[in-house]
């Protein structure tokens, strides 16, 4: 269940990116009521995604304001609600994928130890093979001559 600043906040982000996309830029960060929580929220998550620029070096919430590709993309797909939804989405199958990397990891562990851990009783038994193939080798040639 979302907060109702956040809520607030989405509809003043989306509504920003419109106005600052049909602008064309050169635009100061205005949402309304500087002091709400919702324009706080709001002005943190268009520095925090990089969806605005500030033209100053620093970010600066009441200073002149570029759209970024990036916000243009959030603003083409829909508004700043689905734009995280999506970034959700890829968090999560992030994590399904480094799980899965995790388990194959822990996988290939388990078989290099086993592996390891029969080396020694594998090259003992192909040692006495190759001993016992020269004997019987050895044998053959003598029945041969004698």
């Amino acid at each position: 269940m979302a907060q109702p600043h956040k809520d607030e906040a989405y509809v003043y982000i989306d509504d920003f990116l419109r106005r600052l996309n049909e602008n064309g830029g050169d635009t100061i960060l205005n949402m309304g009521s500087q002091h709400t929580t919702s324009y706080k929220i709001a002005s943190d998550y268009l520095f925090d995604y990089n969806l605005i620029s500030s033209r100053k070096a620093f970010k600066d919430p009441t200073g002149i304001v570029d759209i970024t590709p990036k916000g243009i993309e959030v603003l083409e797909s829909g508004g700043f609600l689905i734009f995280i939804s999506n970034l959700t989405k890829d968090m999560a199958e992030d994590k399904r994928i480094k799980q899965l990397q995790a388990q194959n990891e822990e996988a290939n562990l388990e078989l290099t130890t086993k592996t390891l851990r029969d080396f020694p009783v594998t090259k003992m038994r192909a040692t006495i093979a190759f001993w016992i193939a020269i004997a019987l080798a050895l044998v053959e040639i003598v029945k041969l001559f004698f």
